[in-house]
């Protein structure tokens, strides 16, 4: 079976950069049987080509990392 991707554009309206498109990141996700379960796979950047990049990337990493513990 083909896995299920949802792929789309996020924007942080708080964030301390301009709303332009230039500075949307790419949010992937991807659902995959595996056995009888089935795993998850998220991917979000490109951060080497948005406004404060770097900082953005620190806050998304603790960001996701709580929340995909919460699937657990």
């Amino acid at each position: 079976m083909s896995p299920s991707v949802l792929e789309f554009t996020v924007f942080d309206q708080n964030g301390e950069y301009q709303d332009i498109a230039e500075n949307d990141l790419i949010t992937k996700y991807i659902l995959q049987r595996r056995g009888d379960g089935t795993m998850l796979d998220v991917s979000q950047g490109d951060y080497d080509n948005v406004e404060n990049g770097t900082k953005r990337f620190r806050h998304s990493d603790s960001t996701w990392n709580s929340v995909l513990d919460g699937l657990k």
